[in-house]
């Protein structure tokens, strides 16, 4: 006995409405590599295709007249994490706050993303021109994304 289906149509592109691809996200802006002084904005914990990681978004301050354009501009930085979802002691985001600290984490557990707050930190700042296939990427759709932070400037200039 067949069971109840509904049946499939195929329309043509003609006689489809007007489709339009979803855009969920936008990529993050494109500015030239180098160092940048930053604030540290927020922090976000995701499973983006399920894998565990913490997001640290940093927006960047011009200092010179050259870094004008990246002036107020919101990066990221990527930290993934154990698939578990703990920080590991010799993990990106565990050797990120350590720096930043200036000290050795005594729990892993009590790494909160508070201590990257009312700092002035140098970030390092890269072009992705690869997919993660590492297929080049059109001039386009490059972009920049945070690959580490290179020095602690100060630590409570900004209220």
């Amino acid at each position: 006995m067949r069971a109840n289906r509904p049946a499939i149509r195929f329309l043509s592109m003609e006689s489809a409405p007007d489709v339009a691809p979803l855009v969920t996200e936008v990529l993050p802006p494109l500015v030239a590599p180098g160092r940048y002084p930053a604030v540290f904005v927020r922090a976000e914990r995701r499973v983006p295709f399920g894998r565990h990681a913490i997001y640290l978004h940093f927006e960047l301050m011009a200092t010179a007249p050259e870094q004008a354009s990246a002036d107020g501009v919101h990066l990221y930085l990527s930290c993934p994490l154990r698939p578990d979802g703990k920080v590991a002691p010799s993990s990106k985001y565990a050797r990120l706050w350590e720096f930043v600290s200036g000290r050795r984490a005594t729990r892993r557990d009590r790494m909160s993303a508070r201590i990257f707050e009312n700092r002035v930190l140098t970030v390092e700042v890269r072009t992705v021109t690869a997919d993660h296939h590492q297929r080049p990427l059109p001039e386009a759709l490059q972009y920049s994304m945070i690959t580490g932070i290179v020095e602690v400037q100060t630590g409570r200039a900004v209220p």
